[in-house]
């Protein structure tokens, strides 16, 4: 999936020209019903007890993947609706809510009883990932990424010898 994403990212400039034209509605929901179906072929061989062509079910999501970026980058429709501010949250904070989401349902399913039903785990348990996970990206996610940043730049310096703080002379060093 990297490997498709990334030639892909690298190679927009390529890709991108041969796309124009394929924006039409049924053009974009077919591509879109397309990908949906098989990002989810995993969960349906799974699900279903299949042992043998595992590849299959990776492959598809591969495709369903490649698919979805074909689309962004095809489509006008997807790339506005990807551009909107409720798709670049959710996107800021899929890490946190990647993390987070699977402890708040199975705690809320235990809460609840062991066995809820789906649509009241479903209607409380959205909402109270999202409200975790932007918590979890404010506290924890957040901060850890400036660290990391700060001390990427600060490598960074050392690296080409353009550090803030002067090197030591001997002059400098205790007696």
């Amino acid at each position: 999936m990297f490997v498709v994403g990334s030639f892909l990212a690298f190679h927009v400039h390529r890709v991108r020209p041969r796309l124009t034209g394929w924006s039409g509605t049924v053009v974009v929901t077919v591509v879109a019903a397309a990908s949906v179906c098989l990002l989810t072929m995993g969960y349906w061989f799974e699900n279903r007890g299949a042992t043998t062509a595992t590849a299959i079910p990776e492959v598809g999501v591969v495709l369903g993947a490649a698919l979805l970026l074909w689309l962004a980058l095809s489509s006008p429709a997807a790339a506005g609706l990807l551009d909107s501010r409720s798709v670049q949250w959710l996107g800021s904070r899929s890490f946190s809510l990647y993390l987070i989401h699977e402890p708040v349902i199975v705690t809320l399913a235990y809460a609840m009883g062991g066995k809820p039903p789906v649509t009241a785990l479903v209607c409380i348990g959205v909402p109270l990932s999202l409200l975790a996970a932007e918590v979890l990206w404010r506290v924890v996610e957040q901060p850890a990424v400036r660290c990391a940043r700060a001390a990427g730049m600060k490598v960074s310096e050392l690296g080409r010898g353009t550090s803030r703080t002067p090197p030591l002379i001997e002059t400098d060093l205790p007696k």
